[in-house]
């Protein structure tokens, strides 16, 4: 059959024989596998990368949240106790009496004879002794200065040196001083310098006429406010001064009035 009878343009034949003959002759170049392979695992690492970036940020975040939560200031909560009220501080609160409560306060031994002083708050009429009759009210501030065994008064009666007062804190009880003996209402011979003292006071000092000092501590009954500081002065000695000091040891009064 000839390029006529195929219906092909004069030469196209040869054309397409000619081109069949220049790709036969032109060897065939290697498929790139090296290069297909190196970008599957080029994408596959981006890929990682962009899950592993992903991953980081959803921990980031999960950290920060808490972290953000702790940086806020906590709630304040108020306690509530069983009844639904709302509960406060408690303020200390002092145990009424019901016994009589002894305190002494000072003893020792002067012109070589024993003295001491005690004081004694019966709360009511259930903490008075049986064995005595009663006093003219409770409650009741009783001071008892003995020297050389023998209590001070004593002729007036089992409540001498005791005083009815309203309660364990009776404002006008207290600021009080005195001497304390058994001749001549505390004039002469061995006798005590007690003073009622207020509750700035934490200590007296007695100037004799021999330049010496006598030191008396303030000492509280507990349970009350009422508080004394008492020393012994001896019977050849006579009173100058009487200061009393606060706890920063500055001087609150000054009397010369013992002279």
């Amino acid at each position: 059959m000839t390029a006529e009878q195929d219906g092909d343009e004069p030469g196209a034949g040869r054309l397409r024989a000619a081109l069949a003959r220049s790709v036969a002759a032109r060897p065939a170049s290697p498929a790139p596998v090296e290069r297909i392979v190196a970008a599957g695992r080029a994408r596959r690492r981006r890929r990682r990368l962009a899950m592993t970036a992903t991953a980081a940020c959803v921990v980031a975040a999960a950290v920060t949240v808490p972290l953000l939560r702790s940086a806020q200031p906590a709630p304040s909560v108020r306690q509530m106790p069983a009844d639904g009220t709302p509960s406060a501080t408690a303020k200390p609160t002092r145990t009424p009496a019901t016994e009589p409560v002894t305190v002494t306060a000072g003893h020792g031994t002067v012109d070589g004879t024993a003295w001491s002083l005690t004081m004694t708050y019966y709360p009511d009429e259930s903490a008075l002794p049986a064995d005595l009759p009663p006093p003219d009210g409770v409650p009741l501030v009783c001071q008892r200065p003995v020297i050389g065994g023998v209590l001070v008064d004593h002729q007036a009666g089992p409540w001498a040196g005791c005083d009815p007062v309203g309660g364990p804190d009776d404002s006008s009880f207290g600021g009080e001083m005195a001497l304390r003996g058994l001749h001549d209402k505390g004039a002469s011979g061995t006798r005590l310098f007690v003073s009622n003292t207020g509750p700035d006071v934490s200590y007296g000092v007695v100037r004799l006429d021999d330049g010496g000092d006598l030191t008396g501590h303030a000492v509280t009954i507990p349970g009350t406010s009422y508080r004394a500081w008492v020393v012994a002065v001896p019977a050849a000695r006579s009173i100058v001064s009487v200061d009393e000091y606060d706890f920063g040891r500055h001087r609150l009064s000054h009397s010369t009035e013992w002279q």
